[in-house]
């Protein structure tokens, strides 16, 4: 194969050094043309049949040692210095009774405050509240899907309208021992308050409903319970 590619290089130099002889002397004759035509056809059949050849291949396996590469496991930790925060901008100090889960939307904070369900501003200054008569609030979240703030006790569910600070208690069709809440654009997600814990997905349109249970096994220990969990750019976290 080497040989016969060397043989048209030779072949092409001969006609280009036969060309250029002809074009100085001006004297190229009909029989001259011939011999150049039957040197690029001579040369256009070598071409032809190297490409219609296959060429023979013995590839060696690569050998891959895998003892060079070593990946090595650093646990990253990322201390945070207290001290370099910023100090607080505003402070509102609550009573030991009052209920600690709270629950922003891009306009207010909702908290429980003094046997209060109050709405805050951004400066932390009360603009409305109503009172809370029911059972211990374990988790606050906001839909925006309903312009609702949702509200849980150990079994009940409940929504807060933010400009009318109606209360509606949400009848379910199944019961619920409760820990925490958060909501996606389409479901509301309850944790349930027991050793591990399942999460149930409720449909928030045109009805709450349970549309789904993740069981205990898939999420957590035997010996664990969700208190705390988040819906946030298409995952659940708790």
């Amino acid at each position: 194969m080497h040989s016969k590619l060397e043989n048209i290089s030779d072949g092409i130099i001969h006609l280009k050094t036969l060309v250029s002889q002809r074009i100085k002397k001006q004297d190229t004759t009909v029989d001259d043309l011939k011999t150049i035509g039957l040197n690029i056809q001579s040369i256009q059949r070598e071409i032809i049949e190297i490409e219609n050849k296959s060429i023979g291949l013995n590839l060696t396996p690569l050998a891959i040692d895998r003892s060079i590469i070593q990946i090595e496991e650093t646990d990253v930790k990322h201390d945070i210095n207290l001290a370099n925060l910023m100090p607080a901008i505003h402070v509102l100090n609550r009573s030991p009774e009052s209920h600690k889960p709270l629950a922003p939307n891009n306009k207010v904070l909702l908290i429980h405050h003094d046997n209060q369900l109050s709405i805050l501003n951004h400066e932390l200054t009360l603009v409305k509240s109503i009172p809370w008569l029911h059972n211990w609030i374990w988790d606050m979240c906001w839909s925006s899907t309903l312009s609702r703030f949702l509200i849980i006790t150990l079994g009940e569910i409940f929504l807060l309208d933010e400009n009318t600070m109606s209360l509606e208690c949400i009848q379910t069709k199944d019961k619920y021992s409760l820990s925490a809440c958060t909501c996606s654009n389409k479901s509301l997600y309850l944790a349930s308050n027991v050793l591990g814990s399942s999460v149930y997905e409720l449909s928030l349109l045109p009805d709450i409903k349970l549309v789904n249970q993740y069981q205990s096994k898939d999420l957590c220990d035997t010996d664990e319970t969700i208190h705390d969990m988040i819906f946030h750019k298409g995952a659940l976290a708790f």
